[in-house]
């Protein structure tokens, strides 16, 4: 796949960046779903966002928290939240690490973990932050393309040395799961660190038997990240938690800024998981449109590769993605379209809510029709 994150169009910058470092000179930085102004007439189904609302509880734990005590910095080391995860995950809390999104705990590793001129062995396609992360600290990217499924190649990957190896599973943008089993199988032989994000895991079939959380037990050199963004419908105020031996832990309470998640991000993912069984629910919710929708994605005459996400990667063989993709902005449905080979002849659609379904399909099967009769 082509590489995009360091590519620049001299056409449209007109900034010298003297002052910027060599590393990013040569990069342009993440590029993110668009983020309309939501009113009636949007679908928007372009960020992986849930479409449904976080937890009565964790809208009070906001409201409680949001008094003068804010005057204060929040807690270093996130000692409700921590002790939450620990309880419900039967982890020790000496190896649960809590961050500002994942995607800062995604930063951290790279700065934590490698050095510049480091290798970092990614899988291709997937999430494209992190090469833009990477790069940002001068290390070097090595991709491994998946197969002709999108399944991962490990093989492959066992072929390649890097200090840092990312696997995310499910996967993005596919929604492909690797066994557990495969993963470990590499975890054991693979001599530098492996990072798996598992920021859709609760959408698979079996979250607990489909995740590398219990891995952390036998394997010093494992990360499990995952977000409360997805199905925890907390993707607003940016809080991440990740599971490794205390000594990788502990390197990250090291290298993070000081007070690095703010007093409401605390309150609102504590109260997130102390009420888990409600994101369960909205989980299973979003499985179940997303069955129906791939069905009808089928019967469109689209390709709609099985996801273990809250989103469907499709392909039609006789309309144009990019094209596809215009028509449906222009009435005001969003989704994404990744313009660059192999996955130019995709869309990925989140899961919406079952009348955003309905609306999307609706406009879908119009803009077929109208193309198939012109």
């Amino acid at each position: 796949m082509e590489d995009k994150s360091d590519q620049k169009d001299p056409g449209k910058d007109t900034m010298d960046r003297k002052y910027w470092n060599s590393h990013l000179q040569k990069m342009t930085g993440y590029t993110f779903g668009l983020q309309p102004e939501i009113t009636a007439d949007i679908v928007k189904l372009n960020s992986n966002e849930s479409p449904y609302p976080p937890s009565p509880e964790v809208l009070e734990a906001i409201r409680k928290a949001a008094g003068p005590a804010l005057r204060l910095y929040p807690r270093a080391e996130w000692d409700g939240l921590r002790r939450a995860l620990s309880r419900e995950y039967s982890v020790p809390e000496e190896a649960i690490f809590c961050s500002n999104g994942s995607d800062e705990f995604l930063s951290l590793i790279f700065r934590t973990f490698a050095e510049p001129g480091n290798t970092a062995c990614l899988t291709n396609p997937t999430y494209s932050l992190y090469r833009v992360l990477a790069r940002a600290q001068g290390i070097q990217i090595m991709d491994v393309d998946c197969d002709a499924d999108f399944r991962i190649n490990f093989d492959e990957l066992l072929k390649r040395q890097a200090k840092i190896t990312i696997i995310t599973n499910p996967n993005t943008p596919t929604g492909a799961l690797e066994a557990v089993k495969k993963i470990e199988e590499f975890v054991k032989i693979r001599k530098g660190l492996v990072l798996v994000d598992e920021a859709y895991i609760d959408f698979s079939e079996n979250p607990t038997a489909n995740s590398a959380l219990r891995l952390i037990e036998k394997y010093d050199n494992l990360l499990v990240a995952r977000t409360f963004s997805k199905s925890f419908s907390l993707c607003g105020i940016r809080a991440g938690y990740a599971f490794g031996c205390p000594d990788l832990i502990s390197a990250l309470l090291t290298a993070k800024d000081s007070y690095n998640l703010d007093t409401l991000a605390q309150a609102a993912a504590e109260a997130a998981i102390l009420d888990i069984n409600w994101m369960r629910d909205n989980a299973a919710r979003v499985v179940r449109t997303r069955e129906a929708s791939r069905k009808n994605f089928l019967d469109l005459g689209f390709g709609a590769l099985p996801s273990q996400a809250n989103f469907l990667f499709v392909s039609h063989p006789k309309h144009d993605a990019g094209k596809l993709y215009n028509r449906l902005l222009e009435k005001n449905i969003y989704i994404r379209y990744f313009p660059y080979s192999p996955l130019d002849r995709y869309l990925r659609v989140s899961i919406g809510s079952d009348k955003d379904m309905e609306r999307f399909f609706s406009a879908l099967q119009e803009i077929l029709s109208s193309e198939a009769t012109g």
